[in-house]
């Protein structure tokens, strides 16, 4: 940070009170009090004890705030094309500009935000409580073959599309143009609303994630104070305005790994033994991949070997259940250095599962092994990934069979 940044923090600078504290906590494990001033140019700068104070982005584990998350289950669920997501309660369009409105925990007021819907990756309306509805909107909104924007609506318990070019979104409606015809969309009936982007637009590395009391959690590029506001600008150059009160944590170590079950993945394929064409839609909606949770919609669970041949079940908040027959494409972009977590299968399921595990860098095999539910216990992954742009995990059946083919991948990550 140079001597000009520095002059500028120091004059907009106001002694912090009792409310307005945070803890910054360093990689060695120190723990310091005081009011975060900005984070900028590789520098999250605090002013501790009267002394204002510089650390280097990587030297930063956290800064923990006051907040707590309470807002995650609001009903509009929108992402930007940088991977943030944002908790709402209400939302409009207009021009091309979207007015995000979160409900500010702490006051109970509405915070506003305005972003261009450039920035937008999709809009989701309606929280989808059934797995197998959410499974088809993360179906279509990932599909890479889309070539317009994209109307989500539900049709006789599933959902469906039609492309075109998304207008203006108001309480009432949804403006759509296809072809060469104009219609106002009833928004009540709309699940959701997925943005075409052209292929093409490079985005910066996040310093950090920012959570929020909504749920909401945003890949942080800067910070700077403005009076008692803290002013946020993501990724894609989106900015969020927010009081200290409505801020939970600033998670710097967070953007040195990066679980894979929080990477949106490019291909998602499952592959049945057997071909029916009047089941083979349902049968992908009840297969797809769980992330974070287990079919059973429960966590994620392995039996883990002890001592003296004894195992012991462990839990964990991370990860992807994964069926025989699924193929996972995730862009690294030769961003990371090691894929590391557990897998093993799922102990409900039968004992008698029989597959093959790959996993693939650029399409080269970097790891291959056969894994059978009776004699193979949960193994730990440590591969080299550097270099590579595109990751696949894939199962194969290896028996001819499906029975008991239930993979939990744990704590699956790529680190730098």
């Amino acid at each position: 940070m140079n001597f000009i940044s520095y002059l500028l923090i120091a004059l907009l600078w106001a002694p912090p009170t009792a409310d307005d504290l945070q803890s910054i906590t360093l990689g060695d494990g120190q723990e310091f009090q005081g009011q975060l001033v900005a984070v900028a140019d590789g520098m999250v700068s605090m002013e501790i004890s009267g002394e204002l104070r510089a650390f280097p982005l990587e030297s930063v584990r956290r800064i923990r705030f006051a907040g707590t998350i309470t807002g995650d289950t609001r009903p509009i669920e929108t992402r930007l094309v940088d991977g943030s997501l944002i908790r709402l309660e209400a939302l409009a369009v207009r021009d091309g500009v979207a007015g995000l409105s979160e409900l500010a925990v702490p006051s109970g007021k509405p915070i506003t935000h305005r972003v261009q819907t450039r920035d937008i990756d999709y809009l989701g309306l309606i929280r989808h409580e059934d797995q197998g509805l959410a499974s088809q909107f993360d179906a279509i909104r990932s599909d890479e073959n889309r070539t317009g924007d994209r109307l989500v609506f539900a049709r006789e318990s599933q959902l469906d599309y039609v492309e075109g070019v998304i207008g203006d979104i108001t309480d009432e409606s949804i403006g759509f143009h296809t072809g060469d015809r104009e219609v106002e969309a009833q928004r009540s009936r709309i699940s959701g609303v997925v943005y075409f982007h052209p292929a093409g637009r490079q985005l910066a590395d996040p310093v950090a994630r920012v959570s929020n009391t909504s749920g909401s959690r945003l890949n942080l590029y800067s910070l700077s104070r403005d009076g008692d506001q803290l002013l946020l600008q993501t990724v894609c150059g989106a900015e969020f305005r927010y009081s200290p009160a409505d801020i939970v944590e600033i998670d710097f170590s967070s953007m040195r790994f990066q679980y894979l079950s929080e990477m949106e993945p490019t291909t998602v394929e499952w592959q049945p033994l057997i071909f029916n064409q009047s089941l083979i839609e349902y049968q992908t909606i009840l297969n797809r991949p769980r992330f974070d949770q287990s079919f059973r919609n429960e966590p994620l669970e392995l039996q883990i070997p002890g001592e003296q041949f004894q195992t012991q079940s462990q839990q964990f908040e991370r990860g992807i259940a994964v069926k025989g027959g699924t193929r996972l494409v995730f862009a690294l972009h030769g961003q990371y250095r090691y894929l590391t977590g557990w897998y093993g299968f799922a102990p409900y399921a039968a004992p008698d599962g029989l597959v093959e595990i790959v996993i693939q860098g650029d399409g080269h095999d970097l790891y291959r092994a056969v894994w059978n539910h009776q004699m193979n216990p949960p193994q730990v992954l440590e591969i080299p990934v550097e270099d590579v742009g595109r990751l696949t995990v894939i199962v194969h059946y290896h028996d001819g069979r499906n029975i008991g083919d239930v993979i939990h991948f744990c704590d699956l990550k790529v680190s730098k």
